[in-house]
């Protein structure tokens, strides 16, 4: 399973970091800003996608699984999107195949989470994901370094991580997967009520969403501007940050295959609330420390205490997830669609929101505004989980 999580999230997310720029670069150079409305159409019809995928995936009675099918669907969509990406003559056709490459690719990866919640015990569960949360790191740098070696082929750059994301399904299916028993039966109102939920009969899982919304949107916060934060505090031109960009991304990765790992492992030991608590507020502290850091080696260790504490929560706060997840986890497949806006919308809201502030502050201040308050917002969505949420594990 995480060969399985490794393989689909080097052919989701090596695209969205690497690729996708080069190739709007070769359709149109001057249109290179249009790669984020490329990405954020993709990930519009991902997340809307995800909650249907997890109900449909729910409700199979297939002898093969409810799982492994929806795997091998997203694997053929995400095959059907390399020729539409790889040889686009415009960005109308780019987008069409990275929205299908989103869709397809992101529920094959949602396939393997909905097989844990479906058989790992709550004992495991910070385990595995913590050890999940890492195989997708290292698959995103593995993933770059993969399609580098195309040089400047940008066709062979979306076939390569692709051969990734079909050796991770191929994973997959060596994987053991429940029979139909216990499948929901799926009806259209079942269908269309995918999307929502009741917060009074599922109030843990309630104040869990609320506060993953609040903590992912004080990460999302800062991360679209750390390369221009960089460069302010740094005082260097923008065409010279790139050495500084890969010593920071190199100590995110070492955290995040550190850090996940033992959040996930002390979870499992300690509870999930506890250790979500304790690395929140190591997260914070790393926020203030980049706050007011004028120094490669303030940066550096910033970056380092923020991110350890991030890739420690993020592996308790998805063990949590799955232990109070609505029905026993009997609809994990919708649920954990319905969980992944908490993600998504800060995703595309913050950002607006950092953009106004530094529009009024702009300069040093504006930086290290952002940087204090998603040290706030972090403790804030923190406070929800450790102190609203009812449970035991």
């Amino acid at each position: 399973m995480v060969l399985a999580t490794f393989g689909t999230g080097m052919a989701l997310i090596t695209p969205l970091v690497f690729t996708l720029p080069l190739l709007v670069a070769a359709i149109d150079p001057s249109r290179t800003h249009l790669v984020g409305v490329v990405v954020g159409v993709g990930a519009a019809f991902s997340v809307l996608a995800a909650p249907l995928a997890g109900s449909l995936s729910d409700s199979s009675r297939l002898r093969w699984g409810r799982r492994r099918p929806f795997a091998v669907i997203g694997a053929l969509i995400g095959i059907v999107s390399i020729p539409l990406m790889a040889l686009a003559p415009n960005l109308a056709m780019l987008t069409g195949g990275w929205v299908l490459s989103s869709i397809g690719w992101g529920t094959a990866g949602a396939s393997v989470m909905n097989l844990v919640a479906d058989r790992a015990a709550p004992q495991q569960r910070g385990r595995v994901s913590g050890v999940s949360a890492a195989a997708m790191q290292i698959a995103a740098v593995a993933g770059v370094m993969l399609a580098n070696t195309a040089g400047s082929n940008t066709a062979l750059m979306v076939v390569l991580p692709a051969l990734g994301g079909l050796l991770g399904v191929g994973a997959f299916m060596c994987v053991s997967d429940p029979t139909s028993v216990g499948a929901i039966a799926l009806t259209w109102r079942r269908l269309f009520a995918s999307f929502v939920f009741s917060p009074r009969q599922y109030p843990d899982f309630a104040w869990l969403w609320l506060g993953r919304f609040v903590f992912f949107s004080a990460i999302s916060l800062t991360t679209a501007y750390t390369t221009l934060f960089y460069a302010q505090r740094l005082e260097i031109e923008l065409t010279s940050i790139a050495s500084i960009v890969a010593v920071t991304s190199g100590v995110g990765v070492i955290a995040a295959a550190a850090g996940a790992p033992l959040g996930g492992l002390l979870a499992d030991k300690w509870g999930r609330k506890p250790l979500i608590g304790s690395a929140i507020a190591m997260f914070s502290a790393g926020s203030l420390v980049l706050a007011g850091a004028h120094s490669l080696e303030a940066i550096v260790v910033g970056s380092l205490i923020n991110q350890l504490g991030l890739a420690a929560a993020g592996a308790a706060m998805q063990a949590l997830l799955l232990d109070v997840l609505p029905n026993g986890g009997a609809e994990a497949g919708r649920y954990l669609g319905v969980a992944a806006f908490s993600q998504k919308l800060p995703q595309a809201g913050a950002p607006l929101v950092a953009a106004g502030l530094l529009s009024v502050q702009g300069g040093e201040s504006g930086y290290g505004t952002l940087f204090v308050a998603a040290a706030v917002l972090a403790v804030l969505g923190g406070a929800c989980m450790v102190f609203k949420v009812r449970v035991h594990a």
